[in-house]
């Protein structure tokens, strides 16, 4: 039909149909005392509090202040009233003070009858590694050739309360990088002397 107004043929009706309420709850670290670097597991409960059933794929973010630093997926049947537990892991934790948040349901994909209280926080209060250089040494003057790789003795501490992972030491002369050595792990309080080429 030719109608003098074509943009006014739709009406929409909000659904009023059972809908799922996910309430975001209990949000635990394993281990709790993990060191900066490490893989966390994540265990997040959820209730459904509404009339509805899930059944599907549900996303969980986690963010430092309003950095994702990680994404959890979980298919999942929610029934009313039920609780469910939903696992994850945290690849390469980070340490330091700062209040970590979990939120279910973070574009809102699911119609849920509430959507406001789909997060839940966990405080993280982990010691960082401090890294410090506290002395070098290199061999008698007359042993060291044009040419030759030379042995520089640097001894490096952790004065922090956290491991230090997977840290590389560079050896610089006048601002260029002459050499390096790369390390694994540093416990807090260690201070090992490391032989650094001198190329």
């Amino acid at each position: 039909i030719r109608e003098a107004d074509e943009t006014n043929n739709e009406f929409t009706v909000p659904s009023t149909g059972p809908q799922p309420d996910f309430l975001a709850t209990n949000l635990t670290l394993a281990p709790s005392g993990f060191a900066a670097g490490e893989d966390v597991s994540v265990t997040l409960t959820i209730e459904n509090n509404g009339t509805g059933t899930f059944n599907g794929n549900l996303e969980t973010e986690l963010y430092i202040n309003d950095r994702r630093v990680a994404d959890i997926f979980s298919d999942i049947r929610v029934r009313p009233g039920d609780r469910k537990t939903i696992n994850g892991t945290w690849f390469d934790a980070e340490a330091g003070n700062y209040t970590l948040r979990a939120v279910v349901d973070p574009d809102n994909r699911v119609l849920e009858s509430n959507e406001s209280n789909n997060e839940v926080t966990y405080s993280v209060d982990r010691p960082r590694a401090d890294l410090n250089v506290t002395d070098i040494s290199l061999p008698a003057t007359e042993s060291i050739r044009y040419g030759e790789e030379v042995p520089v003795f640097v001894t490096v501490r952790n004065d922090g309360g956290d491991l230090a992972r997977r840290f590389e030491t560079d050896l610089r002369v006048n601002g260029t990088t002459a050499g390096g050595e790369r390390r694994c792990r540093l416990l807090g309080g260690e201070s090992p002397t490391v032989p650094v080429a001198w190329d």
